[in-house]
């Protein structure tokens, strides 16, 4: 979330990252964008010090089970 503490280059260049992004025609290194965005890193951690850490933490785990299992099926990729 952004708050009045929040630098105003950051937000610029989470915008500006994420519009990048989005007009990728193929995102073949979705992780790879995503890290460079670490703006959002630091917005997710001040969510997860409101009363929304644990609901986040509970759907971040569920996710991951949901993402390992797709993988271990093999429909990782395309």
């Amino acid at each position: 979330m952004l708050s009045r503490r929040s630098r105003g280059s950051y937000v610029a260049y989470t915008a500006l990252s994420l519009l990048s992004f989005a007009s990728l025609s193929w995102p073949i290194s979705v992780p790879r964008y995503i890290l460079g965005v670490f703006p959002l890193f630091l917005m997710l951690g001040g969510l997860a010090r409101s009363r929304l850490g644990t609901p986040l933490a509970v759907a971040s785990v569920l996710l991951l089970g949901l993402f390992t299992a797709e993988f271990a099926l093999g429909r990782w990729a395309f």
